[in-house]
């Protein structure tokens, strides 16, 4: 048993010159190794041994800033050693992973953090999915840009007639919690192949419940569930459309056919079915 401090054991090795110093101190229970006098042809320390550290025990750099601790692999073809990853000390140490690392890793498992990852710009490569999570912009906007005429796609893998796929418009209320307010959908009336056709509908929070708006059929017909006699309609400015007009009396003689056709189109003018 050794009672001493610190006990030194020095060895010379005559080929490379090196002299390699073990020192183990006792009061801080480790094994101090150090290389002195290498020869011009003797830039490393090679080990004919692994390297097996005890539980707790770290691999570290030196303590000035910019002192730099290298994870290297020998690259048998270049001829030289790779690099791929770099401890630095500082007042705020890092550690920087090569992209070799990066280019060439595969991701497993899950991706964990206590706080807040920033990630700069990046080139997804295959789908990310997440459900049931936000995507939160901040006081931001939310921006999708792209060449394509189809810039933002709502896939549903559904094909039952009566599905349905929507964009939601969420906000808080007086609670504040968050609500549905409005929504369009995408429903499917017909799923044959070469045949399909869908039904575009508006939902609108109405006293507390969702309501149907309205909604657009694949021929084009317009259904609102409020009454339209107070609308307008109008083709490029002009109206076409409006509320209905009083009732024409059927004529019973010449005189009054003449009169009947006179008002009817009083009232297409003022309808504005025909120009004034």
């Amino acid at each position: 048993m050794v009672e001493a401090s610190t006990v030194t054991n020095r060895r010379h090795d005559r080929t490379t010159q090196e002299i390699l110093n073990l020192a183990y101190d006792a009061t801080n229970k480790r094994l101090k190794v150090s290389i002195v006098g290498l020869s011009a042809d003797a830039t490393a320390w090679t080990l004919s041994r692994d390297l097996i550290l005890a539980a707790g025990k770290a691999l570290q750099t030196a303590k000035s800033a910019g002192n730099t601790l290298l994870l290297q692999a020998y690259d048998v073809d270049g001829g030289s050693y790779t690099t791929f990853g770099t401890l630095t000390a500082n007042n705020a140490p890092t550690l920087e992973l090569d992209n070799v690392i990066l280019d060439t890793s595969v991701a497993k498992g899950t991706w964990t953090a206590s706080g807040t990852w920033t990630i700069p710009a990046v080139t997804l490569g295959g789908t990310v999915s997440g459900a049931n999570q936000t995507y939160d912009a901040g006081g931001g906007t939310f921006l999708v840009k792209s060449t394509a005429e189809n810039a933002i796609i709502v896939y549903k893998p559904v094909n039952t007639v009566g599905a349905r796929t929507a964009y939601v418009f969420s906000l808080e209320n007086s609670t504040p919690v968050l609500h549905n307010y409005g929504a369009i959908y995408m429903k499917i009336i017909a799923n044959t192949a070469g045949s399909e056709s869908g039904q575009l509908q508006w939902f609108v929070r109405d006293g507390g419940a969702f309501n149907e708006a309205m909604n657009l059929s694949s021929p084009g017909a317009l259904w609102t569930d409020a009454s339209v006699d107070t609308l307008l309609y109008k083709v490029s400015g002009t109206q076409v459309v409006s509320a209905q007009g009083a009732a024409v009396a059927n004529p019973t003689d010449a005189a009054s056919t003449q009169a009947r056709l006179i008002d009817l189109l009083g009232r297409l003018r003022t309808h504005g079915l025909i120009a004034t």
